[in-house]
């Protein structure tokens, strides 16, 4: 698995736990707060209990709280603790004696007047200097209705997100009916004005205090970004929260009084998650399948809490609903991903064997071509010489499927269209013209095709994308019938057509065929043939396009980057003649494509010396000197690198090259550090060897 892909996944499970704990830290605190309101705590000690709670519920390290005093005008601290002071309450009011609490007056008057809190992430910036506030980092100022505010504040770095920002005013309203009740008992004090502004409160019945206090807790629920069911203690719908509604619709108020057994696919997973919770006060069961309204199924962990009156009574139960379809999609992916990367392994294992089996049929086809003098005989040589390059073209692309990079710094020469065209109806021949002649029937080919129409793509990609267009043109037409291919160059653009007679298709399936998979050719065809064209195509900056006409035919248009001819480099077998005679030794393991590398050497007169195996190898490398290095990489026991090292130990100017199936993963990374001074790719030309052994022997020529 790629470490980003690793990263996205512990992100997406963090945020999610995280989520989760600060879902069941809030829920603890308006547990506590609603022990409180029953605990008949006054104004003297209510500030201390408050601040021990939120201290020992959150992860701030201080707290503080600043109630409006009538008699100064002003704010003055009530009651501050620090983590360190949770094990000695008393004179907890005079702790965090490394926070200096009146240094931010100012700002907790500007936010007990305007109502509005403040959240700072970088609290020593506040004053635009540079000097950071004595004993925090991060700070946060919340007023507690209009009697006070509610200070917090670490050491460490936080970011207040809107949701917990929207959190901890609730939770400060909260406070502020629970100071009004307070106020409410006969020995309180009572309020005060602010700035002229009336600040009375009536006397208030606990009962009234203790509705608001439950609204406000309801309003506190609603924001939580998970589904929350409240039910009575038979285990029947009284209420849901805003998340629910929008995971079901609006519909499952229609569910009030009833079980909501209904929302799960397996209605037995409720009756479990209700007995477990009245047992134990808690259950919880992961990636259950609900139902929402529209009848859809998603997955979800859903949890069950028991809501206690007293020792012997239940009050309820909280159904928690967490929908994970987003992170169980993010799941699958990840395994898809590793799913690729195991395939890419198997697929790089066989593209090795492959390429050896092609650099086989290459090197004894380019030894021939010279010697033949029938020229049809010549022609087939040629055109199996051009299916074992589109071969290892394939190869080279499968080799790097699972890679970032798709062959983007692949150097591209100018393609001839018309070239092109003729070569694939070339190697298509007997899939066209022999097969349909046994069927007594017949295809006809009109051809169009502009001379020198160069485009830039990789030719092995356009006569893939060709022939597939060929045999989809055939298959459409299993009568017999017309295709015509006609290209041309304008305005910068190579146009090709591909038009048929045949049964056509429907708008409907034309507009579904480049996508992956689709296919109308039954169980037997994978329907990527399309979509890999399209892919090929738009790639390489063209486009492809098709309309289709049922019973009357299809045509495929296609247009690519226009290419100028470039002038040729010179450097060819003539050139190699100019090479010197030197010696070189040839390693690979595999005897044939051994002697095939050495044959085509000692026709450059170069004295040639050979080596199976890594042990013989190296023998030869101590008794002898070379000029040149050749080696195959993966071999048994000693491979291609203890052989580049080995050279280089001996003589560091001899250059070693490195000849492999491999060649696509390495071709393009600096190995010099490992002792190779260029990679080659099986299946490999005869020019582009000589080429190679020239450059590296006669750098000044």
């Amino acid at each position: 698995m790629e470490e980003k892909t690793r990263n996205v996944l512990r992100m997406g499970l963090v945020d999610s736990q995280s989520r989760r704990e600060e879902l069941f830290q809030y829920m603890g605190m308006i547990q506590r707060f609603d022990e409180v309101i029953s605990s008949g705590l006054h104004m003297d000690s209510l500030s201390r209990k408050l601040v021990r709670i939120v201290l020992e519920e959150t992860p701030f390290e201080k707290c503080s709280i600043f109630l409006w005093n009538e008699e100064q005008e002003s704010l003055a601290l009530s009651a501050a603790m620090g983590i360190e002071d949770l094990v000695n309450l008393e004179g907890a009011a005079e702790s965090c004696s490394d926070v200096d609490w009146n240094e931010m007056y100012d700002v907790f008057e500007q936010v007990y007047v305007s109502k509005t809190p403040v959240f700072l992430e970088n609290a020593w910036k506040m004053k635009g200097n540079d000097e950071k506030p004595r004993g925090f980092l991060s700070f946060a100022s919340v007023p507690i209705a209009d009697l006070g505010v509610l200070n917090l504040c670490t050491r460490d770095p936080v970011q207040f997100p809107f949701q917990m920002r929207r959190t901890w005013e609730i939770m400060c309203k909260m406070m502020g009916y629970l100071f009004k009740t307070s106020l409410s008992k006969p020995d309180a004090s009572p309020p005060a004005k602010v700035q002229g502004g009336e600040r009375s409160l009536d006397s208030k019945k606990n009962g009234h205090s203790r509705q608001n206090l439950d609204a406000c807790m309801g309003h506190a629920l609603d924001f939580t970004p998970q589904g929350m069911c409240l039910l009575n203690p038979s285990g029947h719908l009284v209420g849901v929260n805003r998340a629910m509604k929008e995971l079901q619709g609006e519909g499952i108020e229609a569910l009030t009084g009833h079980s909501p057994a209904v929302l799960f696919l397996d209605r037995d997973n409720f009756d479990k998650l209700l007995a477990k919770a009245f047992a134990e006060g808690r259950a919880e069961f992961h990636e259950v399948l609900l139902v929402n309204h529209r009848g859809e199924t998603y997955s979800a962990d859903v949890q069950m809490i028991s809501l206690p009156m007293d020792q012997d009574r239940s009050s309820g139960y909280l159904l928690i609903i967490n929908d994970v379809t987003q992170k169980k999609l993010l799941g699958e992916k990840i395994l898809q991903t590793e799913k690729l990367a195991a395939l890419g392994t198997m697929a790089g294992g066989v593209a090795h064997d492959f390429n050896n089996l092609l650099m086989a049929i290459l090197g004894h086809i380019q030894l021939l071509v010279p010697r033949v003098q029938d020229r049809d005989v010549a022609r087939r040589l040629k055109n199996i010489e051009k299916a074992v390059f589109d071969g290892s073209h394939i190869i080279r692309r499968l080799q790097k499927f699972t890679a970032k990079e798709k062959d983007a710094d692949l150097v591209m020469v100018p393609v001839d269209v018309e070239e092109a065209i003729r070569d694939v109806l070339e190697l298509t021949r007997p899939r066209w013209k022999n097969a349909m002649e046994k069927m007594g029937r017949s295809i006809e080919f009109q051809l169009d095709l502009q001379p020198r129409c160069l485009a830039r793509i990789h030719g092995s990609d356009l006569r893939e994308v060709l022939t597939n267009l060929l045999f989809n043109a055939i298959e459409a037409m299993p009568e017999g019938g017309v295709i015509r291919i006609r290209c041309h160059a304008e305005k910068g653009r190579v146009h090709i057509e591909v038009a048929d007679s045949g049964i056509g298709m429907s708008r409907e399936i034309a507009g579904k065929i480049f996508d992956p998979f689709f296919t109308t050719k039954g169980l037997g065809n994978s329907g990527l043939g399309l979509s890999v064209c399209w892919s090929l195509i738009v790639h390489r900056g063209g486009d492809i396009q098709v309309k289709s006409t049922p019973g009357k035919g299809t045509t495929f248009h296609l247009n690519l980057p226009q290419e100028q001819p470039k002038e040729r480099d010179g450097q060819g077998l003539e050139e190699e003649r100019k090479t010197r005679s030197r010696t070189i030794l040839v390693i690979d393991d595999d005897e044939e494509i051994l002697h095939i590398l050495g044959d085509m050497i000692r026709l450059r007169e170069h004295r040639v010396l050979v080596a199976s195996e890594g042990a013989k190898a190296l023998e030869l490398i101590e008794k002898e000197h070379y000029d040149l290095v050749l080696t195959d990489l993966g071999m048994p026991i000693i491979s291609g690198w203890e052989i580049a090292r080995r050279v280089k130990e001996k003589n560091q100017h001899v250059p070693v090259v490195l000849i492999t199936g491999w060649g696509a993963q390495y071709e393009d990374k600096d190995l010099s550090s490992r002792g190779v001074d260029v990679v080659l790719s099986k299946p490999l030309s005869w020019n582009k060897l000589l080429a190679t052994i020239h450059r590296l022997l006669e750098p000044s020529v």
